[in-house]
């Protein structure tokens, strides 16, 4: 996983990451869609997700792509 960086870009409502990768820590075993995800509203723990979230640094935060092809 890549340590998210300050970029000048942060998460919001996207939920991608909700289903891209297990995190034991909340009982997500696998690439199903977290339980703590609020479609619409991005993740429902945000603030206190464990470390696996808070490393997860998608292409668009790592300034991959245009400001408008934001997830």
């Amino acid at each position: 996983m890549k340590l998210q960086r300050d970029v000048g870009r942060s998460c919001g409502e996207c939920t991608a990451c909700c289903k891209t990768f297990p995190v034991p820590e909340v009982g997500k075993l696998d690439s199903s869609l977290c339980h703590h995800c609020t479609l619409g509203k991005g993740c429902g723990i945000y603030p206190t997700r464990p470390e696996a979230c808070r490393l997860y640094a998608c292409m668009w935060l790592n300034r991959i792509g245009d400001d408008n092809l934001r997830p």
